[in-house]
């Protein structure tokens, strides 16, 4: 028994990432809600039990969750292809050069935060507006650039 919800769990988290996959790269929303919808079907069907808790039930509430959380039409439009599409042009550049995540926003607010905020903050609280913004022009953004001139200045010397 324990063997048969492995594997079934397998093919459903197989499943849903290639769903995920397709969903980044559609450029029409009613296609985006289709593949959901088909993917719903297709649990639905594989839910053979009356079960309460199985992988296909905790399949299906992940679809519920994808469905009410991220396809909400403009914040699918945010991180789907069509976002990028519509970037590109209004940028009048090309869609390769459309950064497809938000990584690096990612990656900068932790470096933000672990790095140069948590000297200022006490008891792990957030610190005020005003003193963010203070070490952001006095110290951070210029610590940032004088690191980088620092780097290319070096690259330039090997």
């Amino acid at each position: 028994m324990g063997n048969t919800v492995d594997f079934t769990k397998q093919q459903i988290v197989s499943h849903i990432r290639a769903l995920e996959y397709s969903l980044m790269i559609t450029e029409d929303y009613k296609t985006a809600l289709k593949l959901v919808e088909e993917e719903q079907k297709y649990l639905t069907i594989m839910k053979t039990n009356g079960k309460t808790s199985s992988p296909e039930t905790n399949g299906l509430a992940y679809l519920d969750y994808l469905t009410g959380t991220w396809l909400v039409e403009p914040l699918w439009k945010s991180w789907s292809q069509y976002g990028r599409s519509q970037a590109a042009k209004i940028l009048d550049i090309p869609i390769k050069d459309i950064a497809p995540t938000t990584n690096h926003v990612e990656s900068f607010n932790g470096i933000l935060k672990k790095k140069y905020i948590c000297g200022y903050q006490k008891g792990r609280r957030r610190i005020r507006f005003d003193l963010l913004i203070f070490l952001l022009v006095n110290q951070i953004l210029p610590g940032i650039f004088q690191q980088r001139k620092a780097e290319t200045q070096y690259y330039e010397w090997l």
